[in-house]
C-alpha cells in the first residue's frame, strides 16, 4: 500500500549522496539517452516508466505543477479517444503512457537541478564518441547513431538543450559555456548532411551567439564571418580543396539547391495527406497505419500531432508559440533551445512522437516559462 509516509521515507533513504528521486531522474535520462543511440524499445519503455514513478510521488505529494501542464495533459487525455477510435489497439496505443512518462521527467526536472557533471558527460562523451567513429574509424554517418543520419542532430541538439538546462540551474552564464557546445552541436549536423540539421543546429548557435554579446553590431559582424566561413568551406571541398579533410557528402551541395526543396518527397507527403482530410478526418485525426505519396512517415511532428489528436493539435500549436514567447523574456540560452527544437520538427517526426527527449520539450514549454505561478496538484 502506497502512503505519503512512504513517498517521504523515499527522500530520507540517502542522507548522504544523490537524493533517490535524484538518481530516478537522472537513470531515467540517461535510458531514454540510450534509447536514442541504440535504438531499442525497451530503453523507451523503462525511462519513460521512471518518469512515471516520478509523477506517482509528485501527485501523492501534492506537489506544486502547472496550470498549463494540467490543460496539456487533459486534452491528450480526452483526444486519446481519437487515437483508439482511428487505430483500435494496433497503432500508437503507449502514447498516453509515453506522455505521463516525459511529464513526470519535466515535472521533476522543475522541481530540482540536473546535475550539470551529468549532462556534460552525456554531451561532450557523444560528440567525441561520433566524431571518433566517423573520422578514424570509418563509419558512415547514419551507422552511428539509431541507423538514421537524420536522427544525429536531433540527437546533439537535445543533448545541448539539456546542458543548458543544467547550466542554468547552476546559474552559469559564461557564453563559452553556451558557445562551445552549439559550435559542436552545427559541425556534426554538417557531418551528417541533413539540411534540416544544419539549419536548426545554426539557428541555435545564432540565437545563442547573439544573446552572449553585448553589441549587436559585433555580433552581426562575426556571425556574417562565421556562416561565411561555413559556406566558404563547402565551396571549397567541392572544387576538391578540403575534401579529404572534412569528408562531407557530395549529397550536401544537392540539397542546398533551390531545385531540391521543390522535390522533396515531404512536399508531396503533406499534400496528400492535406488533400485527403474531409471534417471528420480534420476533427478526429486520422489513421496511423495510412500511407500518403507512399510514405506510412508523415516527416513532420506537426503533421503526425494532427494525425494523432486531430483538431486537439491546434490548441498544442498555441501552446508551444505562448511558451515560446514567454521563455524569450526569461532565458534567452533556453529559448534558442526550444525554437530549434520546434523548428526541427517541421521536416521530420522529432517529438511527441515516441521521441525520447519529450521531456525536454515538456519542460520548456509546460514548466520553466510558468515556474513562478505554479499551483497545487489536486
Amino acid at each position: 500500500m502506497i502512503s505519503l509516509k512512504n513517498i517521504d521515507s523515499l527522500d530520507k533513504t540517502a542522507s548522504k549522496g544523490i537524493n533517490l528521486r535524484e538518481f530516478i531522474l537522472h537513470l531515467a535520462i540517461l535510458l531514454l539517452a540510450l534509447r536514442a543511440i541504440q535504438g531499442g524499445v525497451h530503453f523507451l519503455l523503462a525511462g519513460s516508466f521512471l518518469g512515471c514513478v516520478l509523477l506517482l510521488i509528485g501527485a501523492l505529494k501534492k506537489e506544486r505543477t502547472t496550470i498549463t501542464s494540467f490543460f496539456v495533459m487533459f486534452i491528450f487525455i480526452v483526444s486519446y479517444v481519437f487515437t483508439l477510435l482511428n487505430n483500435a489497439f494496433s497503432n500508437g496505443v503507449l502514447f498516453l503512457f509515453l506522455m505521463f512518462g516525459a511529464y513526470g521527467i519535466s515535472w521533476e526536472l522543475c522541481k530540482r537541478s540536473l546535475s550539470l557533471d551529468f549532462a556534460s558527460f552525456l554531451f561532450y562523451a557523444s560528440s567525441a564518441t561520433y566524431l571518433f567513429l566517423y573520422f578514424v574509424l570509418g563509419y558512415s554517418e547514419g551507422e552511428i547513431l539509431n541507423h538514421s543520419r537524420n536522427h544525429v542532430s536531433v540527437y546533439f541538439i537535445n543533448l545541448t538543450i539539456l546542458l543548458f538546462v543544467a547550466l542554468n540551474d547552476k546559474n552559469i552564464v559564461s557564453p563559452a559555456k553556451y558557445i562551445v557546445p552549439a559550435s559542436i552541436t552545427v559541425f556534426i549536423s554538417i557531418v551528417a548532411v541533413g539540411i534540416s540539421g544544419i539549419l536548426s543546429s545554426v539557428l541555435l548557435f545564432t540565437v545563442i551567439f547573439l544573446a552572449t554579446l553585448k553589441k549587436i553590431r559585433t555580433s552581426i559582424a562575426i556571425l556574417l564571418i562565421f556562416v561565411s566561413a561555413l559556406f566558404l568551406s563547402l565551396i571549397f571541398y567541392y572544387s576538391g580543396s578540403i575534401g579529404d579533410i572534412l569528408s562531407l557528402d557530395r549529397e550536401l551541395l544537392g540539397k542546398l539547391r533551390v531545385e531540391k526543396f521543390t522535390s522533396d518527397p515531404r512536399i508531396d507527403i503533406w499534400a496528400e495527406y492535406i488533400l485527403s482530410l474531409d471534417w471528420i478526418r480534420f476533427i478526429t485525426g486520422v489513421p496511423l497505419s495510412e500511407v500518403f505519396s507512399n510514405h506510412q512517415n508523415l516527416h513532420s511532428s506537426y503533421f503526425l500531432l494532427h494525425e494523432r489528436i486531430g483538431v486537439f493539435s491546434f490548441a498544442v500549436f498555441v501552446i508551444f508559440l505562448i511558451s515560446l514567447v514567454k521563455i524569450y523574456k526569461l532565458n534567452k540560452f533556453l529559448f534558442a533551445g526550444l525554437l530549434s527544437i520546434l523548428v526541427r520538427g517541421l521536416s521530420d517526426t522529432t517529438f511527441l512522437s515516441a521521441s525520447p527527449f519529450d521531456f525536454l520539450l515538456f519542460y520548456l514549454v509546460l514548466f520553466y516559462p510558468y515556474k513562478n505561478s505554479l499551483v497545487f496538484h489536486n
